[in-house]
């Protein structure tokens, strides 16, 4: 998944209290991102620290601003405090705005990995790591999925799984000493 493979990433750069930004407005995203943030550091065998900041968010268009600055100050004022950030494009680039503005190094203090690839983990700067998803490969599986679900209505339905991949880009870099 996703979130597997950005915590692998960022495990083997070093980080190990990484926070994981959730909007609690995603029912069918969100359990298996917290199912695989949970298990990656079970088997790890790395206790999270950091549990408080990975709470489902309540955010809305009128709200994301005000969310995102308070969850900023939180992961700043964590003990302690995380190295590593991830969460959808778009948050972590509001979040990216407000380390800035606190004069907070990225990647050097905090280091952020968006999932979606998004056009805006290129407008900001340092640009977004990020994890994309192969869309044209999803789009023609379920394309394929629905024909042939059409053509045999008493087909089980199946699951298809696809990877993505990172996108490197510059705000990740290895974990700095604990703060």
């Amino acid at each position: 998944t996703a979130v597997t493979d950005i915590l692998t990433y960022l495990w083997s750069l070093e980080h190990r209290d990484i926070a994981m930004f959730i909007s609690d407005d995603d029912p069918v995203s969100n359990p298996p991102m917290i199912a695989a943030y949970e298990r990656f550091f079970a088997e790890n065998n790395y206790p999270v620290k950091i549990a408080d900041l990975n709470t489902p968010r309540a955010i809305t268009a009128d709200t994301h601003v005000a969310v995102l600055t308070r969850y900023a100050m939180e992961v700043l004022q964590s003990k302690p405090r995380p190295t590593a950030v991830i969460g959808g494009d778009t948050y972590i680039s509001g979040m990216q705005t407000e380390f800035s503005k606190a004069g907070v190094a990225l990647p050097g203090a905090i280091s952020l990995v968006g999932i979606d690839d998004s056009p805006v983990a290129l407008q900001v700067k340092p640009q977004l790591t990020s994890y994309r998803f192969p869309l044209d490969e999803i789009g023609r599986a379920s394309v394929e999925e629905l024909l042939q679900k059409i053509a045999d209505p008493s087909r089980s339905n199946r699951q298809i799984f696809l990877d993505g991949k990172i996108i490197f880009r510059e705000a990740a870099g290895p974990a700095s000493p604990a703060v």
